[in-house]
Protein backbone atom coordinates (compact mmCIF):
# COMPACT_ATOMS: atom_id res chain seq x y z
CA UNK A 1 0.00 0.00 0.00
CA UNK A 2 2.01 3.09 -0.98
CA UNK A 3 0.73 7.05 -0.37
CA UNK A 4 2.64 10.24 -2.46
CA UNK A 5 3.95 12.78 -0.14
CA UNK A 6 5.40 15.82 -0.85
CA UNK A 7 5.07 18.19 -4.05
CA UNK A 8 8.50 20.05 -3.98
CA UNK A 9 9.44 20.97 -7.64
CA UNK A 10 6.86 18.56 -9.21
CA UNK A 11 8.85 15.70 -7.51
CA UNK A 12 6.79 13.07 -4.97
CA UNK A 13 7.76 10.54 -2.86
CA UNK A 14 6.24 7.48 -2.88
CA UNK A 15 6.26 5.65 0.74
CA UNK A 16 5.26 2.42 1.44
CA UNK A 17 3.28 1.34 4.30
CA UNK A 18 2.87 -2.42 5.40
CA UNK A 19 4.90 -3.64 2.60
CA UNK A 20 4.40 -7.09 3.70
CA UNK A 21 0.59 -7.20 3.65
CA UNK A 22 0.15 -5.43 0.63
CA UNK A 23 -0.86 -8.70 -0.85
CA UNK A 24 -2.58 -9.96 1.70
CA UNK A 25 -4.74 -7.09 1.75
CA UNK A 26 -5.64 -6.77 -2.10
CA UNK A 27 -8.07 -9.15 -2.01
CA UNK A 28 -10.12 -8.16 0.80
CA UNK A 29 -9.80 -4.49 -0.72
CA UNK A 30 -11.81 -5.92 -3.97
CA UNK A 31 -14.25 -7.51 -2.24
CA UNK A 32 -12.99 -11.30 -1.13
CA UNK A 33 -11.96 -12.76 1.58
CA UNK A 34 -8.26 -14.01 1.14
CA UNK A 35 -8.50 -16.71 2.89
CA UNK A 36 -11.93 -18.70 2.32
CA UNK A 37 -12.21 -17.09 -0.75
CA UNK A 38 -15.37 -15.74 -0.36
CA UNK A 39 -17.04 -12.20 -1.07
CA UNK A 40 -16.08 -9.96 2.61
CA UNK A 41 -18.96 -8.52 4.52
CA UNK A 42 -17.86 -5.69 3.41
CA UNK A 43 -18.53 -6.41 0.01
CA UNK A 44 -21.91 -7.87 1.11
CA UNK A 45 -23.04 -4.67 2.63
CA UNK A 46 -22.61 -3.06 -0.46
CA UNK A 47 -24.22 -5.60 -2.96
CA UNK A 48 -26.96 -6.58 -0.49
CA UNK A 49 -28.68 -2.88 -0.86
CA UNK A 50 -27.51 -2.53 -4.83
CA UNK A 51 -28.27 -5.75 -5.63
CA UNK A 52 -29.37 -8.39 -3.78
CA UNK A 53 -32.74 -6.47 -1.40
CA UNK A 54 -34.57 -6.10 -5.10
CA UNK A 55 -34.95 -9.30 -5.81
CA UNK A 56 -36.39 -12.69 -3.88
CA UNK A 57 -34.78 -15.49 -2.69
CA UNK A 58 -33.14 -17.48 0.64
CA UNK A 59 -30.15 -16.73 3.12
CA UNK A 60 -28.75 -19.86 4.59
CA UNK A 61 -26.61 -18.49 7.60
CA UNK A 62 -24.22 -20.91 8.36
CA UNK A 63 -21.96 -21.22 11.14
CA UNK A 64 -18.52 -23.57 11.46
CA UNK A 65 -19.05 -25.89 14.52
CA UNK A 66 -15.92 -26.60 16.70
CA UNK A 67 -13.58 -23.72 15.09
CA UNK A 68 -12.42 -22.74 18.49
CA UNK A 69 -12.16 -26.36 19.52
CA UNK A 70 -9.76 -26.93 16.35
CA UNK A 71 -7.40 -23.54 16.86
CA UNK A 72 -7.29 -24.57 20.48
CA UNK A 73 -6.28 -28.24 20.30
CA UNK A 74 -4.35 -28.53 16.90
CA UNK A 75 -3.35 -24.42 16.28
CA UNK A 76 -4.66 -21.79 14.15
CA UNK A 77 -3.11 -23.64 10.59
CA UNK A 78 -5.62 -26.42 10.79
CA UNK A 79 -8.49 -23.71 11.54
CA UNK A 80 -7.66 -21.53 9.17
CA UNK A 81 -7.17 -24.77 6.33
CA UNK A 82 -10.79 -25.85 7.64
CA UNK A 83 -11.66 -22.41 7.41
CA UNK A 84 -10.71 -22.39 3.44
CA UNK A 85 -12.04 -25.32 3.25
CA UNK A 86 -15.64 -24.42 4.15
CA UNK A 87 -15.20 -21.41 1.99
CA UNK A 88 -14.62 -24.14 -1.22
CA UNK A 89 -17.54 -26.39 -0.05
CA UNK A 90 -19.97 -22.85 0.14
CA UNK A 91 -18.66 -21.16 -3.02
CA UNK A 92 -19.18 -24.80 -5.15
CA UNK A 93 -22.32 -24.72 -3.93
CA UNK A 94 -22.77 -20.92 -4.58
CA UNK A 95 -22.04 -21.25 -8.56
CA UNK A 96 -24.05 -24.19 -9.12
CA UNK A 97 -26.87 -22.33 -7.39
CA UNK A 98 -26.00 -19.00 -9.42
CA UNK A 99 -26.16 -17.25 -5.79
CA UNK A 100 -23.32 -15.86 -3.50
CA UNK A 101 -21.15 -17.14 -1.04
CA UNK A 102 -20.25 -14.60 1.90
CA UNK A 103 -17.32 -14.85 4.97
CA UNK A 104 -19.90 -12.68 7.26
CA UNK A 105 -17.45 -13.28 10.61
CA UNK A 106 -14.98 -15.10 11.37
CA UNK A 107 -17.00 -18.63 11.05
CA UNK A 108 -20.39 -17.50 9.58
CA UNK A 109 -20.74 -17.75 6.12
CA UNK A 110 -24.12 -16.38 3.44
CA UNK A 111 -25.30 -18.35 0.79
CA UNK A 112 -27.72 -16.18 -0.61
CA UNK A 113 -30.04 -18.03 -3.29
CA UNK A 114 -31.65 -16.32 -5.49
CA UNK A 115 -35.45 -16.91 -6.65
CA UNK A 116 -34.84 -20.10 -4.13
CA UNK A 117 -37.87 -20.85 -1.44
CA UNK A 118 -36.85 -21.50 2.05
CA UNK A 119 -37.66 -24.92 1.49
CA UNK A 120 -35.37 -25.83 -1.34
CA UNK A 121 -32.34 -23.08 0.46
CA UNK A 122 -32.85 -25.66 3.14
CA UNK A 123 -32.75 -28.65 1.41
CA UNK A 124 -29.62 -27.48 -0.41
CA UNK A 125 -27.91 -26.51 2.94
CA UNK A 126 -28.52 -30.00 4.12
CA UNK A 127 -26.74 -31.20 1.11
CA UNK A 128 -23.68 -29.27 1.60
CA UNK A 129 -23.42 -30.25 5.34
CA UNK A 130 -23.18 -33.52 4.68
CA UNK A 131 -21.06 -33.13 1.67
CA UNK A 132 -18.73 -31.19 3.68
CA UNK A 133 -19.30 -32.70 6.87
CA UNK A 134 -18.02 -36.38 4.96
CA UNK A 135 -15.23 -35.10 3.32
CA UNK A 136 -13.60 -33.05 6.91
CA UNK A 137 -14.37 -36.75 8.43
CA UNK A 138 -11.67 -38.23 5.88
CA UNK A 139 -9.40 -34.52 5.83
CA UNK A 140 -9.53 -33.06 9.18
CA UNK A 141 -8.04 -33.85 12.76
CA UNK A 142 -11.54 -33.00 13.67
CA UNK A 143 -14.41 -33.73 11.71
CA UNK A 144 -16.38 -30.79 11.50
CA UNK A 145 -19.62 -29.57 10.13
CA UNK A 146 -22.05 -26.74 9.71
CA UNK A 147 -25.12 -24.92 11.96
CA UNK A 148 -27.48 -23.28 9.64
CA UNK A 149 -30.55 -20.77 9.50
CA UNK A 150 -32.91 -20.73 6.41
CA UNK A 151 -35.05 -17.68 6.15
CA UNK A 152 -36.39 -16.33 2.63
CA UNK A 153 -37.26 -12.71 1.54
CA UNK A 154 -38.65 -10.85 -0.91
CA UNK A 155 -38.06 -7.40 -2.47
CA UNK A 156 -36.68 -4.88 0.48
CA UNK A 157 -36.76 -7.46 2.99
CA UNK A 158 -33.58 -8.67 3.01
CA UNK A 159 -31.94 -7.53 6.21
CA UNK A 160 -34.88 -8.91 8.26
CA UNK A 161 -34.22 -12.36 6.52
CA UNK A 162 -30.39 -12.38 7.52
CA UNK A 163 -31.39 -11.42 11.14
CA UNK A 164 -34.31 -14.15 10.93
CA UNK A 165 -31.26 -16.73 9.42
CA UNK A 166 -29.52 -15.92 12.10
CA UNK A 167 -31.90 -16.61 15.00
CA UNK A 168 -32.81 -19.80 13.14
CA UNK A 169 -29.27 -20.90 13.15
CA UNK A 170 -29.29 -20.03 16.51
CA UNK A 171 -32.23 -22.07 17.37
CA UNK A 172 -30.81 -25.15 15.74
CA UNK A 173 -27.62 -24.93 17.98
CA UNK A 174 -30.28 -25.04 20.88
CA UNK A 175 -29.60 -21.64 21.87
CA UNK A 176 -31.80 -18.33 22.08
CA UNK A 177 -30.69 -15.28 20.99
CA UNK A 178 -32.00 -12.41 23.25
CA UNK A 179 -34.70 -10.36 21.92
Amino acid sequence: VGVRIGNRGGSYKLLTLFPETADALAPSLLGRDPLSGLFTRAWWERESEEVWNRVSGSIVFLDLDGLKQVNDLFGHQEGDRLIADAGRFIHQAAQKQNGAAVRYGGDEFLLVLKDHTDDEAAHLAETLVRQFSEFEAIASKVPSTFSFGVAAFQPGELKSAVAEADRRLYEQKGLVLPS
